[in-house]
């Protein structure tokens, strides 16, 4: 094959839009190029590059990628060159007999909906939003001619079910209805078997179609590729819908579709990824969906070949991630995968099946059947041995409202700007380190060294009031060496226990939820604060508004206090609308998943706000709130507005310090 012609299909791809799919992630756009994040070679951040004008990739040094499709599909998918090319060719829709044609055809064909559109003008159509539904329509109306699907172990009530389809032509018949559909006549009536991928709206809008080998010329010097994807189109995971709404509680998952229509046989429900790189995609669809699977058993039935085992341990090690129990059912090693089973020994295949769900379901039935007076027992060891022990703020009398202190749940407080809800929080954070109690602080806005110049600063003004420094003061070098000496080596204590994660506008509560886990493993007691809940972001490829984003990072913060049995303390920003008056519910922006979710609900105010909030006149009135937030000491009220397991409303008294970032509780 001639280079001009492989040329000619590296271009008619769109790089930047194949690597988002393969990757499952959005590249981010920096002036004439776009970065990927993680770098799908080595996980670093800002790492991976890519020239959506050149159909050129590259990282940084230490990873060493660069390319075009070609080598991405060698490095990424373990391809060899030979392979790489001929999937090349398939997704620019120029199959190798296509080769042939005068390339002139290429250029000339109208591909609206191939991925040829340039990532700066975007697509003309949205990727899987074709309906296909027509297509399969016609090809199962002539499945009754082929005895294909029979042959691989199906039978008529799966092949109606799922519409599966033939056409004696192969895709010829549809190829001038769907400019999807591309390559040579001769080329596409090889590809006869049509397998529809349904989604949840009842349509088909993705399709694959398989080689009926026995139609293959013997002039072809090697045999096709089994299966004919759409090109330019990524590949949808078969049964996908089942992750949004599925009446089972019981969720098998293959590699290959065949498979999933085996598992399906005996009325299973079960999902093909399609490919083993299409995990991340299907990691990333679950995670959206965990609410819906509170107690969905899902089992995988992988492959006996490596990649089936590399498949069977990632999907081990990140359901576990997720708190999501795994099973799996290995077929017996002589077969390679669950079809190969079914059509060797239906019977053994079926009592396998039938054998991994009802011990499911038996488990499922214990559980179920474990009373209270079961669990009596275990609760009395656990209350007497290790109950719960509240964490001291650092506030006596907040504390003291508080029932305690801290115990595992979702805490929220809110306050409008200038009244030191980060520098609070980050005071509560040191304190509690210097109680020994690990903190893992996640700083969203500020910088490590942002954080812990205000640590050195308050620091030194607990040392000494009257010398204190600030943290500019910090920053800028101007405090005498020995000084900082000695006020870091008083501070040092507390930095043994509090770990501040820096964030950035791309990270979302699920990259949280593993940093817990980590911190899970090494400590069995600690404190989680976020600051703040605004910034974080909905989850990777979800489409999701302002209030859906902050209604899903609550309820995932507040699954992480529960699965991890930690505190949760989260900043949240007030409404606008609200700046000028007194702290309610209504103040914090979307409170109505606050107020239902969060176990405690606390904000800052100014002492006066009350009287404040009086002055008729708007301008009189914000005036006296930019003088009360000017004055050196502030006066500040924290309201508790909920306790889930506590004094219902109560309020404590501080004076805000804010030059040395220090807050003191007015009764102590």
């Amino acid at each position: 094959m001639s280079d001009q012609l492989i040329d000619m299909a590296k271009q008619k791809i769109d790089l930047l839009l194949y690597i988002e799919r393969a990757t499952a992630t959005k590249a981010k756009r920096r002036r004439d190029y776009y970065v990927v994040n993680p770098c799908p070679f080595c996980g670093k951040k800002n790492h991976f590059l890519i020239r959506p004008d050149q159909q050129y990739y590259r990282t940084f040094a230490g990873c060493g990628r660069s390319g075009t499709i070609i080598d991405f599909l060698m490095e990424y998918e373990n391809l060899s060159q030979h392979e790489a090319i001929k999937k090349t060719l398939e997704l620019a829709g120029m199959d190798s007999l296509s080769m042939v044609d005068d390339p002139k055809r290429f250029s000339e064909s109208k591909q609206i909906h191939l991925i040829t559109a340039s990532p700066t003008q975007g697509m003309t159509t949205t990727l899987n939003q074709i309906d296909f539904t027509e297509l399969v329509e016609i090809a199962h109306r002539d499945v009754g001619k082929t005895n294909y699907f029979r042959d691989r172990g199906l039978t008529d009530k799966t092949i109606r079910a799922y519409k599966l389809g033939y056409s004696a032509t192969g895709l010829n018949f549809a190829q001038k209805y769907y400019s999807q559909i591309q390559g040579k006549t001769s080329f596409l009536e090889l590809y006869k078997f049509v397998l529809p991928i349904w989604g949840t709206d009842g349509k088909c809008h993705y399709f694959i179609s398989r080689l009926d080998e026995s139609s293959v010329p013997p002039y072809y010097k090697e045999m096709p590729v089994k299966t004919y994807n759409l090109p330019g189109m990524p590949v949808s995971i078969f049964n996908l819908r089942y992750l949004e709404s599925c009446n089972s509680k019981i969720i098998f998952i293959t590699e290959g579709i065949f498979d999933a229509l085996s598992v399906e046989e005996f009325d299973y429900p079960c999902i093909a990824l399609n490919g083993t790189s299409n995990a991340k995609m299907f990691f990333e669809h679950l995670m959206l969906h965990l609410d819906v699977h509170d107690n969905t058993k899902f089992v995988l039935v992988p492959d006996n070949d490596d990649a089936g085992q590399k498949l069977k341990q990632k999907f081990q090690e990140k359901f576990h991630e997720l708190g999501v129990p795994l099973y799996t059912m290995e077929v017996p090693r002589q077969y390679k995968d669950a079809n190969e089973y079914l059509i060797a020994n239906r019977k053994e295949f079926e009592r396998m099946v039938n054998q991994t769900v009802n011990g499911i379901q038996q488990e499922m039935k214990q559980n179920n059947e474990r009373f209270v007076a079961e669990y009596l027992k275990s609760f009395f060891t656990e209350v007497m041995e290790s109950g719960v022990r509240p964490i001291s703020t650092g506030f006596a009398e907040l504390d003291e409202k508080l029932s305690g202190g801290l115990i595992p749940g979702l805490y929220v407080l809110g306050a409008i700007s200038s009244l030191g809800k980060t520098t609070f929080i980050h005071q509560m954070a040191d304190t509690i380190a210097g109680q020994q109690i690990p903190v893992l602080f996640f700083s969203l806005e500020m910088s490590k060294k942002e954080m812990v110049s205000k640590s050195i600063s308050r620091q030194s003004y607990i040392l000494d009031g009257k010398n204190a420094y600030t943290a500019i003061d910090i920053l800028k070098g101007n405090v005498p060496k020995q000084t900082l000496e000695g006020v870091i080596n008083a501070y040092y204590q507390k930095g043994n226990f509090l770990k501040i994660e820096e964030g950035s506008i791309q990270t979302d509560v699920h990259q949280i939820r593993e940093q817990v886990q980590k911190f899970k493993e090494q400590f069995d007691r600690f404190v989680v604060f976020v600051d703040y809940l605004q910034i974080l972001q909905a989850p990777s490829r979800a489409n999701m508004g302002d209030k859906q984003t902050v209604e899903y990072n609550v309820s995932q913060l507040k699954l992480i206090s529960r699965d991890f049995d930690v505190p949760v303390i989260v900043v949240s920003s007030f409404n606008r609308s609200n700046y000028n008056q007194t702290v309610g519910f209504e103040s914090f922006k979307e409170s109505g998943i606050i107020e239902y979710s969060a176990d405690v609900v606390m904000a800052l105010q100014l002492k006066n706000m009350g009287q404040l909030a009086q002055q008729k006149d708007e301008t009189t009135r914000r005036d006296a709130i930019h003088e009360a937030k000017a004055k050196p000491i502030r006066s500040i009220e924290l309201v508790i507005l909920k306790q889930r397991n506590g004094i219902a409303w109560a309020r404590v008294d501080f004076a805000y310090h804010a030059k040395f970032n220090f807050f003191r509780c007015v009764a102590e």
